[in-house]
Order: C-alpha cells, then structure tokens, then sequence
C-alpha cells in the first residue's frame, strides 16, 4: 500500500516546471486549473492535490473536479473541459466532430416516481447540424457521468507530507520530494465503485427507457475492478450495433498521444483505446447480479440461539 503525489494544484510533479506551495488559508479562493471556478480543497483547508500514483504508477485522481467538472454550472467550460467532452463524443459516436455540433447540459435532475430526483453529470445530445450531415450514423443522446478515481486510505499521511514540503519549500525542496512514496496509503477503489453501482442501476434505466444511452467515463483503476468483477461473465461487443451502455476508460497519455487533453504542466490524459466496453444495459445489469455464486456452507455451521445457547447446523 503507497501512493505517491502526482499533481498539485494542476502542476505534475514530473513536470519541468519547479511546484510552488499554495499560500492560502482555508475559505481563500484559488483558481482551479481545470474549470473556471476556485479550488474547493484550498477552500476546505485541504492540501490540492489532484491525483496520486499507486505503487504500479497508476493515476488515480482524488478530486471531484479533475476529470472534467460539472460545476460552476453556469460558467463557461474551459477549453480542457471541452476537449474532454470532444474525446468523448468521438469516442461513442465514432466520428469526426466540430465544437458547434455538441451540445450539453450539466448537473441535469434525473427524474423517476417514487424518489427524489439524482443528477446527471453531463447530458449530451448530437445538434441537428451533426445528425443532417451524418445521415446514416444512429445518434443517441446520453447520459455521462465522470469518474476518474475517489479516495484513499489514511489521508492525514498524505497531508502530513505535502505541509512538511510546503514548509521547506524555502530550503529549495524539490518536486521529486513532494512525490516521495508514501506508504500505508492506497486509493479506495471497492469505495469508489459502490457508489457508481446505483448510478448504473438508476440513471441508466431512466436514459434507456428515454430513448438515449448510458455513458461512464472512469479512471483505469475504477476500469479494471469492473473487469474484475465480470471475468466470468460474457459481454457482447456492441461497438458497431445497437449499444445501450459505454464504459470508457481514461488513462496517462503517453508522450507520443495526439488524443491527449490536459492543462500546462498537469498530467496529460487520453481516452485509453484498450479500456472500452460497448454493450447492452440490460446484459451489464444481469451481470452484476450474477457476480455471486452458490455457497454451500452459508447457511450451516455453528449458530448462536436468541436464548444464548448453540446449535449446529447442517
């Protein structure tokens, strides 16, 4: 268990460019590289940190508004945001796209009888422009919601290095000290996807039963556990067909990428080309209820009775 720091503020620790601590107090506001509303963790009093390295080197992104942010909802989206949504796009409807062909709408209610309504992270719809000059493409519009990772275990260990770097940081500490390993620590990926499986469940019935899609735009750890998770079970790849559900992996870009999006000096992103998953919503659905399988011993051994006394049974 180690994660290590892989971007403050916006600024990748491998970047050329020297990491400067953030001289804030908690309640101050500070532009967040990646939206154009203020920093929420400095806001917090938190340390802003945007995403870590696990001990593989794997990104895992530990805030809310990394990925591609929903909120200020009424502020305009910044070139990265739009070059996020763009990948996307290309990505699910397979062909070249113009900004004026994509529209969205962010934190949409997604309503249904009987609870109270969630919100969308992004809903997303083809123009009349797009649709009249591809013809035979079937566009959907769908339902996005982004994820590139969560939490991790013992934050405090993490804090608790990032204020010591800030603190030398006139003693010419360097980024490579900001990124010391730190052990005890390890993103809560099983976390992380307990509360995107409602998400599944719920919004993705609702998008099906409109007439549109469901897409999850995920972090490669989040991907992977999904993949996991469903090894022993089939999924039909619906790329070319009449897909219901899009699971779409994002990882670090590599060097060479021309698909990458990112801010200057962050860690540079792309849509990963082996981390995609086409399918049926109602095939995905049963095969996360089918994970489980028989257990034969579950309902024998020793039990307690409610007058305390034991029995075995079996």
């Amino acid at each position: 268990m180690t994660v290590s720091v892989a971007e403050y503020l916006g600024q990748s620790v491998t970047s050329d460019q020297v990491i400067k601590p953030v001289v804030a107090e908690k309640g101050d506001v500070v532009p967040c590289p990646f939206r154009e509303g203020p920093c929420d963790k400095i806001v917090r009093g938190k340390k802003p940190v945007c995403s870590v390295r696990d001990g593989s080197g794997t990104l895992w992104i530990v805030c809310e508004h990394r990925l591609c942010a929903t909120s200020p909802k009424q502020a305009p989206l910044t070139n990265y945001q739009i070059d996020v949504l763009m990948a996307v796009a290309k990505t699910i409807w397979g062909v070249q796209l113009d900004r004026s062909e994509i529209a969205v709408r962010r934190e949409v209610p997604v309503r249904t009888k009987g609870r109270s309504p969630s919100k969308a992270d992004y809903v997303m719809v083809p123009t009349p422009q797009l649709r009249s000059r591809e013809p035979q493409v079937a566009f959907s519009p769908v339902i996005l919601e982004m994820q590139g990772g969560g939490e991790t275990t013992n934050t405090g260990a993490l804090s608790k290095l990032v204020t010591k770097w800030e603190l030398e940081f006139d003693n010419a500490p360097t980024n490579e000290q900001l990124s010391r390993p730190i052990t005890k620590v390890s993103p809560l990926e099983t976390n992380a996807w307990r509360r995107q499986q409602e998400q599944f469940l719920y919004k993705g019935n609702v998008a099906t039963h409109s007439s549109g899609r469901l897409v999850f735009v995920v972090g490669a750890k989040l991907f992977d556990l999904l993949q996991r998770n469903l090894a022993n079970t089939t999924m039909i790849n619906l790329r070319d067909g009449n897909w219901t559900l899009a699971l779409i992996g994002v990882s670090e870009a590599n060097s060479e990428s021309v698909t990458k999006f990112g801010v200057r000096n962050s860690v540079q992103l792309e849509i990963d080309s082996t981390r995609l998953l086409f399918t049926s919503y109602a095939d995905f659905v049963q095969a996360l209820t089918r994970q489980g399988g028989i257990d034969p011993q579950l309902f024998k051994g020793e039990f307690t009775n409610l007058d305390g006394s034991t029995i075995s049974l079996g």
